[in-house]
């Protein structure tokens, strides 16, 4: 019977050490050009985040973004626009979208994974979003497409 309990307690004290996702380590506060939610953005915007965690001495050592105009494809990162992959940085400010041309007057959703300094993923963040401006001429003469109302004489 002793040695039953030994064996289970090794094998939680060693599932336990196992690389899973670190609940105490996530990305908060998602800002788009330091902006929560920002209307009006440009095409290659500027993602930021705060890094949480209760353990001591952890930093990131990479992140992962991914992107879409659909809130729902984020829940799939071989389903989206936009998937940057994991990328080896302790940045975590005023990082460039680099993905497909973002479309003018657009909601665009985002969220972010990191990467602990024991290379432990965090969970995903809750998603954000970003609505592009109007980049071209012709976009503001056909506002009412994209969602805008007109306004009455």
């Amino acid at each position: 019977m002793n040695r039953s309990l030994l064996l289970i307690l090794t094998a939680l004290f060693f599932g336990s050490c196992s690389k899973n996702s670190s609940p105490d380590f996530s990305a908060v506060r998602l800002q788009c050009n330091n902006l929560e939610n920002p209307c009006g953005v440009e095409k290659n915007p500027a993602l930021s985040w705060i890094i949480a965690s209760s353990t001591r001495g952890t930093s990131q050592t990479a992140y992962q973004i991914i992107l879409d105009n659909v809130a729902n494809n984020l829940k799939s990162e071989s389903n989206c626009l936009w998937n940057s992959g994991k990328i080896p940085s302790a940045q975590s400010a005023w990082i460039y979208y680099y993905g497909p041309e973002l479309k003018s007057g657009r909601t665009y959703y985002w969220k972010v994974r990191l990467w602990d300094n024991n290379d432990n993923p965090s969970e995903w963040s809750r998603s954000a979003f970003f609505i592009t401006g109007l980049f071209e001429k012709a976009d503001w003469d056909n506002a009412k497409w994209i969602g805008c109302e007109e306004i009455p004489d």
